[in-house]
């Protein structure tokens, strides 16, 4: 009897160990299941589709602003997406898919504007994208389709002259933008704000709630225009304080659409169409006659 309680202490302790050792190895199972469910959760969802599929498909997917003058905004009245921007993505489709209508915005704001392209919803983005290195980590940019400066827009009633003027005021910026990094590189001594988009800056500037917004300057050119309400009521000051090269981003890796995205620019450049849309969309506004970038 005794060697039988023995025996069976010991099966006992064996069947604990076995337990134990199952439920431990359970346990590890799904740890790596979990860890792979956030691993594939957190991998973009953006890939490369050659220029066959994008034409079998019908449509050249851009994202792009809708609020920005002169670049990508809705016209009052007809309510039409148009400006320069706009006009560069249909110049591509026309040159990429054979037909400029062959296209779908797909909007945008400076926050969500590479996340959008990294998530497969575009092809490419133009929306007033600065190439910085940073960004070439996450995106390929195409050849830079347009230079701009920045600068910082006040009331026109405000006292602000010179940039020392707003040190320890409320500047705003565009959250996600290199306005906001050369803003407070220009401005140390100031407190920033940060928007999503330009509607909402411009709004808390009207209210008082920031004193200054630091913005592309082509906005600048709107205040040469009697017949244009956008900007009235603003001022610049301060000059630029900063030039920035703009490029189109598409998914890192996409060689050969980037490769076609860059021919149809060189294209458009080379043909006189990006003149046209300049001065149809900038001249206009401007005493500068600008020219394709090189």
């Amino acid at each position: 009897m005794n060697c039988f309680i023995i025996d069976r202490r010991v099966n006992l302790k064996n069947d604990f160990r076995l337990g134990n050792c199952r439920i431990v190895c359970g346990i590890f199972l799904w740890v790596i299941l979990l860890f792979s469910c956030c691993v594939t959760a957190a991998e973009p969802e953006g890939k490369c589709h050659s220029v066959a599929e994008i034409k079998a498909r019908g449509k050249l997917l851009v994202g792009i602003y809708n609020d920005d003058p002169y670049f990508s905004y809705i016209k009052p009245h007809t309510y039409e997406l148009v400006g320069f921007d706009v006009d560069i993505a249909h110049a591509l489709a026309q040159e990429i898919m054979g037909d400029p209508n062959k296209i779908e915005f797909v909007i945008v704001d400076s926050e969500d504007r590479i996340a959008t392209l990294l998530e497969g919803k575009v092809d490419l983005i133009i929306a007033e994208l600065s190439i910085t290195n940073k960004r070439r980590e996450m995106v390929d940019f195409s050849d830079v389709y347009y230079v701009a400066g920045q600068s910082v827009l006040v009331n026109s009633d405000s006292p602000y002259g010179v940039l020392k003027d707003l040190e320890g005021k409320n500047v705003g910026a565009l959250s996600g933008t290199t306005n906001a990094i050369h803003a407070a590189n220009a401005l140390p001594g100031a407190k920033f704000v940060y928007f999503s988009n330009l509607s909402s800056g411009f709004q808390a500037l009207r209210q008082g709630q920031i004193q200054a917004f630091c913005i592309d300057d082509v906005l600048l050119l709107a205040l040469r225009s009697d017949s244009n309400g956008v900007l009235k009521g603003y001022r610049f000051i301060g000059g630029e304080i900063s030039w920035e090269s703009y490029g189109i981003a598409v998914t890192k890796g996409c060689t050969e659409f980037l490769n076609a995205v860059n021919q149809a620019i060189a294209k458009i450049k080379k043909d006189g169409r990006w003149q046209q849309i300049y001065d149809r969309n900038i001249g206009s506004v401007s005493a500068v006659s600008a020219r394709p970038p090189v």
